[in-house]
């Protein structure tokens, strides 16, 4: 599947989710969360990857977090209800990453804010690389 704001690859059993928004620090708008919950849901059903490492393009950020221009013109346009009904889905789709049968990764590459993410991701030794050193400050992570 063609996907805008992800790249997936799977390479010697393992699947690798990027998240593909560099000039943005990989902040998650609606489109880029849909795609990294449906490709989650391609890789768990894809009986030659065993495991999933998510992480993201560029050296600045994994994800600087939630997209805050598109949260705000969400909130202009948007009911509390329908907000509510929104996020309901989005929480929905956080579960079924942290909740993953097979084990997930997440590669820290520099500033990690999930601000209200419910996905756990583990950051420690894949493929024979060293484990991180990840003090949590300001909210989020930063890989050292």
């Amino acid at each position: 599947m063609a996907y805008e704001f992800i790249l997936v690859e799977k390479e010697e059993g393992v699947g690798f989710i990027t998240l593909n928004r560099p000039e943005k620090l990989n902040a998650m708008n609606r489109a880029l969360t849909t795609e990294l919950y449906e490709a989650m849901r391609e890789l768990n059903n894809d009986d030659e990857v065993g495991c999933i490492v998510l992480t993201g393009s560029g050296h600045r950020a994994f994800s600087a977090g939630g997209d805050i221009h598109e949260q705000r013109e969400r909130d202009r346009e948007l009911s509390q209800e329908e907000r509510d009904r929104q996020d309901a889905i989005r929480s929905r789709g956080a579960y079924e990453i942290g909740a993953s049968p097979k084990p997930t990764i997440g590669m820290m590459n520099g500033l990690a804010l999930w601000r209200r993410r419910r996905a756990v991701l583990l950051a420690g030794h894949a493929g024979g690389l060293p484990p991180r050193q990840l003090p949590v400050s300001g909210g989020g992570l930063r890989a050292d």
